[in-house]
């Protein structure tokens, strides 16, 4: 379509990693991602149907349907606090605009002034599993407190330090250093039911 000049600069396929057995990434991506993120189930079903059946425009076609709820406070399912690292539009400093949203001086092709790069995973939490486990062995898993205070003993293995790693003289997959780096997270969890063992297939909607 010679739009090879205006691809966003570090916009790649997310790589296959530890835990993704049969799934491929690449074999997932898609041109066009549609977010509908209403309070009304109803509203949601209503235009999920019209893309779904193809009255929204007839060369879109629908590959896959996600359906998932956030919930109205920070709580996730295991009931610790969610997102305490996110960027928010309340601090001082404008942190969603340093770190979310391209900007003029950026080297982005102009189009992209204003969005954002927007990385998807579907993850499953064997939640029967963490249920099991002692409280202490729960927070040394996020490496949080259920008040969202960060426990340094665990501090390089838990949750925390992998949705806001602070590396030192680390670069990631796009060459920018752990310390310069911040990200928003936005989750939306779901629940598919029983698998055949009568395990519950439950999870989130990692955005």
């Amino acid at each position: 379509f010679g739009l090879a000049t205006q691809r966003p600069r570090s916009l790649k396929i997310m790589p296959q990693i530890d835990g993704d057995h049969d799934f491929t990434p690449r074999d997932h991506a898609t041109d066009l991602v549609i977010l509908i993120s209403i309070d009304d189930y109803y509203v949601n079903e209503y235009i999920f149907g019209r893309l779904y059946y193809g009255s929204v425009h007839p060369d879109i076609v629908a590959r896959s349907v996600e359906r998932g709820y956030a919930r109205p406070d920070s709580r996730e399912p295991s009931g610790f606090e969610d997102g305490i690292t996110n960027p928010r539009m309340l601090d001082e400093k404008p942190t969603m605009h340093d770190f979310v949203y391209v900007q003029s001086c950026d080297d982005e092709p102009e189009w992209c002034v204003g969005g954002t790069y927007l990385a998807y995973r579907k993850i499953r939490r064997r939640m029967k599993h963490f249920f099991s486990l002692e409280s202490e062995e729960r927070e040394a898993i996020f490496g949080v407190d259920r008040q969202g205070t960060r426990l340094n003993d665990h501090a390089a293995h838990a949750h925390v330090s992998k949705m806001n790693p602070r590396r030192e003289n680390h670069r990631d997959l796009f060459g920018m250093d752990d310390m310069e780096s911040r990200f928003l997270r936005r989750p939306y969890f779901f629940n598919d039911g029983l698998d055949d063992d009568g395990e519950e297939v439950r999870g989130l909607h990692h955005l």
